[in-house]
């Protein structure tokens, strides 16, 4: 008896086990699928939104230290009358040669500065619109 006992509890135990894996294959079937890709959906939809906006943060923090050191060599070529090199900015300020190289190269381009080569081949900034004290008095009124 005892024997017999414990299997049919096996049995019942295995049958409603069975049920359970039928009714949630039933539904996985019907509704639970559309849940749980809507689920999915989501998931995914708020991964994307925060690489999106550290992405984001990170381009406006490049952007910060590219116009920050654009001033410096501003203001570097204000000092030195109009006109500089990448080396005297590398050596003015905490950027390496690259870097200044590539600011005024930057600055070349949105028409701020003209290239000009020196005898010896450097590559010489001029910023005509960076004028001394004199220059400005001596403008002409339009």
């Amino acid at each position: 008896m005892n024997n017999n006992g414990s299997w049919s509890g096996g049995c019942i135990g295995l049958a409603v086990l069975l049920a359970m894996m039928l009714v949630l294959f039933r539904w996985l079937v019907t509704d639970g699928l559309i849940i749980l890709l809507l689920i999915a959906l989501f998931v995914v939809g708020y991964v994307i939104v925060q690489m999106s906006k550290s992405q984001k943060a990170a381009q406006d923090l490049a952007e910060g230290h590219m116009k920050q050191k654009e001033k410096i060599a501003l203001r570097l070529a204000a000092e030195l009358g109009g006109y500089i090199t990448a080396a005297e900015i590398a050596v003015h300020s905490e950027m390496t040669l690259d870097e200044a190289a590539q600011i005024l190269d930057r600055l070349k381009s949105q028409g701020v500065c003209t290239l000009r080569i020196a005898d010896n081949g450097t590559y010489v900034y001029q910023f005509e619109s960076l004028l001394n004290d004199r220059q400005k008095r001596q403008s002409e009124r339009i």
